[in-house]
């Protein structure tokens, strides 16, 4: 897992949108599996990528309509899987919850709830990168942690970047880019990162929340 961290406005949903092509940078370049991406068709570009935003993404229509736009040919049995991963909708009858519909804008459900269905999304999705931006900004902490788990996890098997502003999601990361008016100001591991870098340790005692560390 590779983490993006940085003060409000540094840059770092703005990596994201230029990974997937939301718009194109004047220099420079970024390669996927070798290829520029400014080389690939578009559609082609985001076949391999799952975009998971901040504030998700959901519309009007049954759970499984809302599952099956990250994967087509996910069987009910994959998004029931998924959604008990990230302990979503365990208070209705199982075979109630697909079929339950959500209104515009995900209306009848938390934040937190529309969270944790876009990462049931990223979890049936074929594609092998996945991009989190602040996707456990709404939810509570025994929820929080059990999402963290589910990132870790996914580190594994994937290729996962993610933004967040709580240290205890990203303290464990492979490697930590800090971010400082769009700029990679440093990088390193959260331990080398807090030993040398000042606008780090700022963030960590500041912005992140983990008073245990």
């Amino acid at each position: 897992m590779t983490a993006l961290v940085g003060p409000s406005g540094s840059g770092k949903t703005t990596i994201f949108e230029l990974i997937e092509r939301f718009y194109d940078s004047d220099n420079g370049s970024i390669e996927l599996y070798g290829n520029n991406i400014y080389d690939l068709p578009i559609k082609v570009l985001r076949s391999n990528i799952t975009f998971v935003e901040q504030n998700a993404s959901i519309f009007s229509g049954t759970v499984l309509e809302n599952l099956q736009i990250a994967n087509k040919n996910a069987s009910r049995i994959d998004c029931l899987y998924a959604l008990n991963l990230v302990n979503l909708f365990q208070d209705i009858p199982t075979e109630e919850i697909l079929d339950r519909v959500i209104g515009e804008s995900g209306i009848t459900l938390s934040g937190g709830e529309k969270q944790r269905l876009s990462l049931a999304r990223a979890l049936i999705s074929p594609n092998d990168i996945i991009l989190l931006d602040e996707t456990t900004s709404n939810l509570d902490s025994i929820n929080e942690s059990k999402i963290q788990q589910l990132i870790k996890d996914l580190s594994s098997k994937k290729t996962v970047l993610i933004i967040a502003h709580r240290l205890s999601t990203i303290q464990n990361a492979a490697s930590i880019y800090l971010i400082r008016e769009g700029e990679v100001h440093d990088f390193g591991t959260h331990q080398e990162l807090l030993s040398r870098n000042k606008l780090y340790k700022e963030l960590v005692e500041t912005q992140f929340i983990n008073k245990g560390v």
